[in-house]
């Protein structure tokens, strides 16, 4: 635990300092009276950046891969070049004083909003540690640290509860004296903390098909367990702050449902936020996992494969797509944004997960869809491909010399050759795609699946 690290300065007592803040969040004003002391300059944990000025970057991230820059919270720091989780706690002192450090975490209540566990600059302090709160941590191990200098304590933190349990929520910073005495008030640290946050740049390819009808191959990276993921094209993101806990520990299509009847309630424009949606299994046949090896981690890189988009009317989605109608100005600009959903609860009550907004991409700009053709190798030829505990033979009862190519259900390559043999070795389960090539030029693609 690393309690010494503390900035100097001369003030030496225990100041209160008062602040009036405005803070618009989406648009909706909230005026609160903030009193500071102690006061979070910033917080970190195993979730993510903010900033980078004090606390570097809490992603793991993979850079490049096919032009995406991917970032996700893995299950272990160790080995990863990050630097380890802290919270950095700014205190005031007049005089030498006993403190204890502790979080607080407001009780589980289905009818706080995802604003509150989001946005924590939009909550209240707390003067007092009243009966709304629990005590998910004590630093230090509950022991005092006599402060003498004005600064910011540090220490670090896993991002748990003193029970393991997952936090997926704004925590209150609160310090004690010895006789239990709230020294200032519980300020909401500055950013939540949430364990499946993750960040995708661009993170999708938008395509369109002979009729016109909308494509996707998304990309994203992950690596603790989910139960569903669902990738939304959405309008903006305001309209989702308001989604209470109860509605989101029921899924996707609940929080879509809620979102969407709110925002068509708006009376100055009215309008649906989500225009289409997919939720996926992580045993989809339209999801591919890559067995590559990232940041010490196997196979955290997921490929989704959404074709034939059809919008929150069942119709499907065609292009060119009708100007955004949350903003004239986005014109053909829409957000891609991601749904992770577990069934883990956390000390709030709130199920663990994470909600992303993405990146707005141009959907007038989109390449052109093309499946993989089914081409007879010869003419009254029919390719035979046989499944052994080792891998896949090509017409085991003849002598292919043709080439091969082997890749994901969505379209991803993964190795290639020539000869009747085909390699499953450290290929995940899942549906592959077979595409096999004889001297004439003739082709043609099987599913297999690595059982």
């Amino acid at each position: 635990m690393r309690t010494n690290e503390i900035f100097k300065s001369k003030k030496i007592m225990l100041l209160i300092a008062v602040a009036i803040m405005n803070v618009f969040c989406c648009g909706v004003g909230f005026a609160q009276t903030t009193t500071f002391q102690p006061y979070t300059d910033s917080v970190a944990h195993a979730v993510g950046v903010w900033s980078g000025a004090y606390f570097g970057n809490f992603l793991a991230k993979i850079n490049d891969y096919n032009g995406n820059l991917l970032g996700y919270i893995p299950i272990s720091y160790s080995g990863l070049d990050i630097q380890n989780a802290t919270m950095r706690i700014g205190i005031n002192i007049n005089k030498p004083t006993n403190v204890h450090y502790a979080l607080y975490a407001v009780k589980p209540n289905d009818n706080r909003v995802l604003q509150q566990a989001r946005e924590c600059e939009c909550n209240k302090s707390f003067t007092t540690i009243d009966s709304s709160l629990i005590k998910i941590y004590d630093f230090n191990n509950g022991n005092a640290i006599n402060e003498t200098v004005s600064g910011y304590r540090t220490f670090d933190w896993d991002g748990y509860a003193a029970d393991g349990s997952p936090i997926r929520d704004c925590v209150y910073v609160g310090a004690t004296d010895d006789a239990g005495n709230v020294l200032g008030s519980l300020v909401p640290a500055t950013n939540p903390v949430e364990g499946y946050k993750l960040s995708i740049i661009p993170g999708v390819d938008f395509t369109k098909d002979a009729q016109n009808v909308y494509h996707a191959k998304i990309t994203m990276a992950y690596e603790k367990p989910v139960t569903k993921i669902t990738t939304l094209i959405v309008t903006e993101n305001c309209d989702w702050d308001a989604i209470t806990f109860g509605i989101a520990n029921k899924g996707a299509d609940a929080m879509v449902a809620d979102v969407n009847r709110r925002s068509m309630s708006v009376a100055r424009n009215p309008h649906k936020v989500i225009v289409a949606y997919k939720t996926f299994t992580p045993t989809d046949k339209d999801v591919w996992v890559d067995p590559a090896k990232f940041n010490n981690s196997t196979g955290v890189v997921k490929i989704f494969k959404w074709d034939n988009i059809t919008d929150i009317d069942g119709n499907k989605l065609t292009y060119p797509i009708k100007d955004n109608p949350y903003d004239p100005g986005f014109q053909k600009y829409y957000m891609l944004a991601v749904i992770l959903e577990t069934d883990i609860p956390t000390v709030s009550g709130l199920k663990d997960g994470t909600l992303y907004y993405g990146e707005y991409h141009d959907m007038s700009v989109v390449g052109e869809y093309t499946d993989i053709p089914k081409i007879p190798v010869a003419d009254g030829e029919k390719i035979v491909i046989e499944t052994t505990p080792d891998g896949f033979i090509i017409n085991a009862k003849g002598n292919f010399a043709g080439e091969w190519t082997l890749t994901s259900a969505a379209g991803e390559k993964i190795s290639s050759g020539k000869g009747n043999f085909v390699s499953k070795s450290g290929l995940p389960k899942g549906v592959y795609l077979l595409t096999v090539l004889n001297a004439q030029g003739g082709k043609e693609t099987q599913k297999v699946i690595v059982r």
